[in-house]
């Protein structure tokens, strides 16, 4: 077990917003294909996107984007 935060621990994967959209859609469709009831699909999928913003900070960390769509640095013009 980790004693690392979701951010920390996906920090280094860069996972983009888009990304873990995709890991999302993997996940229902594989739900769907074992079979599980749609209501628990929703619950896990749900819980799932709960993380969203922690698992992709990574991104925004290295292209000065933050978790809100703003530029975390300063621009010199």
């Amino acid at each position: 077990m980790s004693t690392l935060g979701l951010e920390e621990a996906h920090r280094q994967f860069s996972i983009s917003p888009e990304e873990f959209d995709e890991v999302a859609a993997e996940l229902g469709r594989t739900l769907d294909f074992v079979g599980v009831p749609q209501r628990e699909k929703e619950e896990v999928l749900a819980a799932f996107a709960a993380h969203k913003s922690e698992v992709t900070e990574g991104s925004h960390a290295t292209s000065g984007i933050d978790r809100n769509g703003y530029l975390n640095r300063r621009i010199d013009g």
